[in-house]
């Protein structure tokens, strides 16, 4: 695999086109909203690390599972307001859906919070990359052991607490470097299909428009510009994310007003992500549709995209370092 994107390289990405940008509205943490439930996205992360799946790849298991089903939960912990965090702020409408009406945020500009959600995919699965060449060192006999300096032990330590926020002292651990990036990458991953239209369908008892925006009717589809191993080795090779990340016209996720922060009517007119874009839970109004085959589709999508992107981060580690040094390294992350 291409090393990983320079600091010098990503802050020019970012200031090419992914611009500073008011914040998109959101409720408070305090609220139900903005978040896949925690059931949500540890059933996406037992689909994915299932035995079916890891016939051929070494997958998290015992303490280690349960700390990267914490660190998926940690972004809505500690970083509930930052959009890119949840593949949230990017919604918008068609004309043509909106009854002819331009619709307040440009497709351009909801496009920049979707890249803004991919190159902190990218940057989170570089650095658990970067971080697990430090894992495992040679020992006398000229084989790749764990660190004791660098992995965990069980007995005594965990990499993210029942908080779900990194453990104070392990944080830099080259184990817990690891969990923490790929759990704050696989959150915005699943957040991505319960936050937007892609797998979903519309009302169609329902006029299309800003109460039923359109779905882009995907179901379990994964999209190419998830498919961070790909777009990570393209942007390590001097690309923008925006270059290799074509995203579809009619994507939207939906708009979201930060309690006691924000104009309470600054989403007048925009979707509401809580009241009707979000499948975060079986009971919203989205994910009842199609005798609720939208929430269905939310959880097998975001639990296939888990894998995708636990494979990929098998290949990105034995490309970087061998096949040798590369099993070590899978198996001091996978195991206790």
């Amino acid at each position: 695999m291409a090393t990983t994107v320079s600091g010098k390289l990503r802050k020019a990405s970012r200031i090419a086109t992914l611009v500073a940008v008011p914040a998109v509205l959101v409720v408070s943490a305090s609220t139900s909203g903005n978040a896949f439930t925690k059931e949500g996205h540890q059933k996406g992360m037992s689909s994915a690390f299932s035995s079916s799946n890891c016939k051929d790849v070494s997958c998290p298991e015992g303490e280690t599972l349960a700390d990267f089903k914490r660190a998926v939960m940690t972004p809505d912990a500690m970083e509930f307001e930052k959009l890119e965090a949840h593949c949230d702020g990017g919604d918008y409408l068609d004309p043509q859906d909106n009854g002819g009406k331009h619709y307040p945020v440009k497709r351009e500009k909801a496009d920049e919070y979707f890249y803004k959600c991919i190159d902190r995919v990218v940057r989170k699965f570089d650095e658990a990359v970067d971080a697990a060449g430090k894992l495992v060192v040679k020992n006398r006999e000229g084989v790749y052991v764990t660190d004791p300096e660098q992995g965990l032990d069980y007995g005594t330590k965990q990499c993210v607490g029942k908080d779900n926020k990194p453990v104070s002292g392990n944080e830099n651990r080259a184990k817990c470097k690891v969990i923490n990036a790929l759990g704050a990458e696989m959150h915005a991953v699943e957040d991505f299909y319960a936050h937007s239209n892609w797998s979903d369908k519309a009302d169609p008892n329902k006029k299309i428009g800003v109460e039923n925006p359109p779905g882009l009717e995907k179901g379990t589809e994964l999209p190419g510009f998830l498919d961070v191993y790909q777009v990570s080795k393209e942007v390590g090779n001097g690309k923008r994310v925006e270059d290799v990340s074509k995203l579809p016209e009619k994507l939207s996720t939906g708009c979201w007003v930060y309690s006691g922060k924000d104009d309470p009517h600054k989403c007048d007119g925009r979707i509401s992500e809580r009241k009707t874009m979000q499948k975060d839970t079986a009971g919203d109004s989205r994910s009842k549709i199609d005798n609720g085959k939208n929430f269905a589709n939310v959880l097998t999508a975001a639990g296939d995209d888990v894998f995708r992107q636990w494979k990929g981060f098998d290949k990105a580690v034995h490309d970087r370092y061998g096949k040798d040094k590369g099993d070590a390294i899978m198996k001091a992350v996978a195991k206790d």
